[in-house]
């Protein structure tokens, strides 16, 4: 009996990864507004902004290969395919996105979960909206015929990457961000209450005026934002190619207006720099603030609000890995040698209350009693690393004067390795780090107090239609809050767009980690 169960399940496996081909894909990157008002705009260090090309969206005319599956169906989202190349597996070089290969990797394929083929957990989080094709509110219906007409919006170059969530005093703002290209109007929105509840249309942020093309005062392309606990919407624009620089702006969520703007200058930037992710850090009661930025060709950008001062830190382990850079999602491979990615801060220790954070589940910084040092968890997209730094490495300027990198053996990477890619990643108060698996379609959570390895990392939700490619991910408010985007569809051009494309789905944290050995009120942390 036992040999028929191998003999039918090694066939199975033969059959789907001939079922499908791979496809090929570059990488891709995917009125006048308000005055600010409480601070001045300020100019980075050294002079001005020169031209840097950065990634830029490349077409589907110019992908190469056969497409890997009908754009019309998605029904095989769960079935393995072969990976051209390496990459994908856990720990290097396996040809089976589920790695391992035999029938573990079958059995992983074809209904198990991440270890070793056992049982499907119900995923807890639930969509709270989600979208076929992406769709603005328009001051008038004339207005938005005439940027159809015009190509000013078409849907088909629109895909939303970062999602953000603001609650006070009954007010709620979710915030979507869409890299702006030819077609997409508006790069960052809110949902409104226009339009199928369940898919409402995108209100511009903070209104039209501020999304005006090859208007440098304007918001320019953004890939993701922040909120602080201090009611600021920390904006990383990524600039544009022609003649804006890359941006950080700063709005107060309750009036929604423009607090400061700083400039990156060109000397923090190397050719085709593209900043992408921001994370905040906040002291002294939020008189002191730094952020954290991700480069995506591989570096970090440390911003100082206090000062209005920046500076690049570089090192090897925000660079993709090659081995690394194919990537198999619900069937359809892609290529896509991104490095530094995703990034999340361990939370501040206070004294005698360990695990009480900001209503937005960050914690205040710089109180008394609350050490001063954090960890900033990072990893490159093509990479199946995950690395720390300690953020007073990261805030001393000096370390990184001239180009050079005084404290290179600070940056640390785990022994232990991600079985695949991740992308998006967040972590909760009490320094549970969650993160999103591209090729696994699942969502893991890990105790930051325990070592990282994989008998400590566990899946708290799994769904393979629903979780193909996480690219933003936040803990708010006791939710995890995610957005995926099936952007190996987008970016190979084998969109469907008469089925849902893009999510934002949350669950409270306490449903997702219950029972596992990220949840400290149990005894399973080992």
């Amino acid at each position: 009996m036992r040999t028929s169960v191998l003999v039918l399940l090694a066939l199975l496996a033969s059959s789907l990864a001939a079922e499908h081909s791979t496809t090929s894909a570059t990488s891709t990157t995917p009125g006048t507004p308000a005055t600010a008002t409480d601070e001045a705009v300020e100019l980075g260090d050294r002079g001005s902004y020169h031209h840097h090309h950065h990634h830029q969206q490349q077409q589907p005319s110019t992908y190469h290969g056969a497409s890997s599956e009908s754009s019309s169906s998605s029904s095989s989202s769960s079935s393995s395919s072969k990976v051209y190349g390496s990459g994908g597996g856990f720990g290097g070089g396996h040809n089976n996105h589920y790695g391992g290969g035999g029938v573990g990797a079958v059995v992983d394929a074809v209904g198990g979960f991440l270890h070793g083929g056992g049982q499907h957990k119900a995923s807890p989080l639930r969509m709270e909206y989600g979208w076929k094709r992406m769709d603005f509110v328009y001051p008038s219906h004339q207005e938005r015929i005439d940027a159809t007409r015009t190509g000013n919006y078409n849907y088909t170059k629109i895909i939303p990457l970062d999602v953000d969530v603001w609650e006070k005093a009954g007010r709620k703002k979710v915030f979507v961000t869409m890299p702006k290209d030819t077609g997409v109007p508006a790069t960052l929105g809110t949902v409104s209450a226009e339009g199928d509840p369940h898919a409402p249309l995108i209100k511009p942020y903070p209104d039209w005026s501020w999304h005006r093309r090859g208007d440098c005062r304007s918001i320019s392309s953004v890939y993701r934002v922040a909120i602080d606990d201090y009611d600021r919407l920390w904006v990383l624009d990524r600039g544009d190619d022609a003649q804006c620089p890359p941006k950080l702006m700063t709005f107060d969520l309750n009036n929604d207006r423009l607090l400061s703007k700083y400039e990156f200058a060109s000397n923090l930037l190397v050719n085709r720099s593209n900043l992408i992710t921001p994370v905040v850090d906040v002291r002294d009661n939020g008189r002191n603030t730094f952020v954290y930025i991700a480069d995506v060709i591989g570096g970090i950008i440390v911003y100082d609000h206090q000062s209005k001062s920046a500076w690049r830190v570089n090192h090897r382990l925000t660079l993709p890995e090659p081995a690394y850079s194919t990537h198999t999602i619900a069937g359809t491979t892609f290529y896509l040698a991104d490095g530094m990615f995703g990034m999340a801060l361990s939370p501040l220790r206070c004294e005698g209350a360990p695990h009480q954070g900001g209503h937005l589940g960050s914690y205040h910084g710089g109180q008394h009693g609350c050490e001063e040092d954090r960890t900033l968890y990072f990893h490159a997209l093509a990479s199946v690393s995950e690395n720390h730094v300690k953020t007073s490495v990261l805030r001393n300027r000096e370390n990184f004067s001239r180009g050079r990198n005084k404290a290179e053996s600070q940056f640390k990477s785990f022994e232990h390795k991600r079985r695949s890619q991740s992308a998006a990643e967040a972590m909760s108060p009490e320094g549970v780090l969650f993160s999103g698996l591209l090729p696994d379609l699942a969502v893991t959570c890990w105790n930051s107090e325990q070592p990282f390895a994989g008998w400590n990392i566990e899946p708290v939700a799994r769904d393979p239609e629903a979780l193909q490619f996480t690219s933003g991910m936040k803990v708010r408010y006791g939710r995890l809050w995610v957005m995926s985007c099936r952007y190996q569809r987008f970016a190979t051009g084998t969109m469907n767009w008469n089925e849902v494309n893009y999510r934002v789905q949350s669950a409270r944290l306490e449903d997702l980690i219950r029972g596992t050995k990220c949840d400290s009120k149990t005894n399973n942390v080992g």
